[in-house]
């Protein structure tokens, strides 16, 4: 067990999961995030495969572009954030284990301004967080209170997709 003693504290303590082992980290790819094909993410497939798809995947490409622009308006109705929109999207993403989708909404969201640092904002961002895990692993256990929390803490119908 490694002994650390934090600075402006008066005591020592015992940390039982600290290593010195370092890990490897991995870096940021903010080139992730450019990509002519938002739903694919640049995934090169010939036409003859992506045929059978075009039905589903031309609304589906809109609907990428519409549900994360580059630049968001927030109004009274609708008040989920670029900011926000991006990090669920991220953590739908890492609930999933695709990596290369949660490569994508973290260099999408490394520009953006976060959330300020208040209570408020916290316990919104935890919510919407909280929901969004809830949704992408269990969704059968989203009910009512799941929906009231995402209402006590601002989302409007609009925001709710």
């Amino acid at each position: 067990m490694e002994q650390r003693h934090i600075t402006g504290k008066s005591h020592w303590y015992h940390e039982t999961q600290s290593s010195t082992a370092e890990y490897d980290v991995l870096p940021l790819v903010p080139e992730a995030a450019k990509v002519s094909d938002p739903f694919l993410l640049d995934v090169i497939l010939d036409e003859e495969t992506l045929a059978p798809f075009l039905s589903w995947l031309v609304p589906a490409r809109v609907l990428a572009v519409e549900l994360f622009p580059d630049q968001l308006t927030v109004t009274r109705s609708q008040t989920f954030t670029a900011y926000e929109r991006l990090s669920t999207a991220l953590t739908v993403a890492q609930v999933c284990g695709v990596q290369r989708l949660c490569n994508y909404y973290s260099a999408r969201l490394t520009p953006l301004p976060g959330p300020d640092s208040s209570r408020e904002s916290n316990h919104r961002l935890a919510q919407i967080t909280q929901y969004a895990r809830q949704l992408a692993s269990s969704p059968s256990i989203i009910d009512n209170r799941s929906r009231q929390h995402l209402n006590d803490v601002g989302l409007t119908a609009w925001d709710c997709v």
